[in-house]
């Protein structure tokens, strides 16, 4: 079953949010992501669109 939605932390160990986008992007996953974080610089959120995150 595929999940309808994935939330995803851009500051979790090992993989984080982008790592998981850009992993699930490049085998044409596209299922909607949305990144839940504490991070606020402008820089993350280009990051998190130009990834193809949804939100």
């Amino acid at each position: 079953m595929r999940p309808d939605l994935i939330v995803r932390d851009v500051g979790l160990p090992e993989f984080d949010g982008f790592e998981v986008c850009r992993h699930m992007r490049g085998r044409g996953e596209a299922v909607p992501i949305h990144f839940l974080t504490a991070r606020d610089d402008a820089v993350d959120r280009i990051v998190g669109l130009a990834l193809s995150a949804d939100d």
